[in-house]
């Protein structure tokens, strides 16, 4: 369940819904670089506290699969052949659809578990 995020495209155009989607891509790589810094005594004045790094990777991770979920496969190669995104953006969009789809089992197969447990 997608709770807080900051994926907010204009309309819900194509355009726009992409636009969003890049922005929070790099937001996401942003934070995690953050967190690669969080600990470092050196960064945490800048940065903030461990816990409020942790607190904006996970409402980015929101965002992003609010705006993964918001882009099907065609969108995503229409996006690639006009090369409206980077080979490095699709790479990483692909990687994200491909953890939804392995959450999504997982949660299917433990809801599966449960009822059968049930019966």
């Amino acid at each position: 369940m997608i709770t807080e995020h900051i994926y907010t495209p204009a309309d819900n155009s194509f355009e726009a819904r992409l636009t969003s989607l890049k922005r929070v891509l790099e937001a996401f790589r942003n934070v995690e670089r953050s967190l690669n810094l969080a600990d470092d005594p050196e960064w945490s004045n800048q940065l903030g506290s461990p816990e409020e790094v942790q607190n904006a990777h996970t409402l980015i991770k929101n965002s992003l699969d609010a705006a993964i979920s918001d882009i099907n496969t065609t969108e995503l190669q229409q996006a690639k052949t006009k090369k409206l995104l980077s080979k490095e953006e699709i790479a990483s969009i692909t990687v994200f659809q491909r953890q939804q789809e392995i959450k999504s089992s997982r949660s299917e197969s433990k809801s599966g578990l449960k009822t059968d447990h049930k019966q």
